[in-house]
C-alpha cells in the first residue's frame, strides 16, 4: 500500500492539493485539527491522532491520546500506526514480516531472494 509522510506546512501547500481517494493520517493538536476537518469535509477518509477533544464526524475518525511528555507521545503515536499496519496487513493478507522486494543492492554481498518470503500485495490480487 503506497504511503508518504509530510510535515503539516508542506502537506497544506503540496500533497493536500492533489489528495486522492485514500486514507489520510493526521498527527497533531494545532492546525492539524483543521487540516483533518478540511480533508474529511471534502470527502476524504481521515484519521486524526491528537490530544485535543475533537468530535468524530463523517469521514473523520479521531484517536485521542493523553497529554504526555513528547518522548511518551511519540511512543503512543507509534503504537497507533503499528496497530493500523497490523490491521491492514491482515486485511490484505500480507504477513507483516514478509518482504515485497528483496533488493540485492542494500546488503554487503547481496541477498538471495530465496531466503525471504516475498508477499507482493499486487501479486496476491
Amino acid at each position: 500500500m503506497p504511503a508518504a509522510a509530510s510535515v503539516t506546512r508542506n502537506y497544506l501547500h503540496g500533497e493536500m492539493e492533489s489528495a486522492g481517494n485514500t486514507l489520510h493520517l493526521v498527527f497533531g493538536d494545532g492546525r492539524e485539527v483543521e487540516l483533518a476537518r478540511s480533508l474529511s469535509s471534502a470527502g476524504h477518509l481521515t484519521l486524526l491522532i491528537t490530544t485535543q477533544d475533537v468530535e468524530v464526524a463523517e469521514n473523520l475518525g479521531v484517536i485521542r491520546l493523553p497529554r504526555t511528555a513528547p518522548s511518551v507521545r511519540v511512543v503512543l503515536e507509534t503504537v497507533v500506526v503499528q496497530e493500523l499496519v497490523a490491521a491492514l496487513s491482515e486485511e490484505r493478507d500480507v504477513p507483516i514480516e514478509s518482504f515485497v522486494f528483496a533488493n540485492d543492492d542494500t546488503k554487503e554481498g547481496g541477498v538471495d531472494a530465496a531466503d525471504f518470503e516475498l508477499a507482493s500485495p499486487v501479486a496476491a490480487a
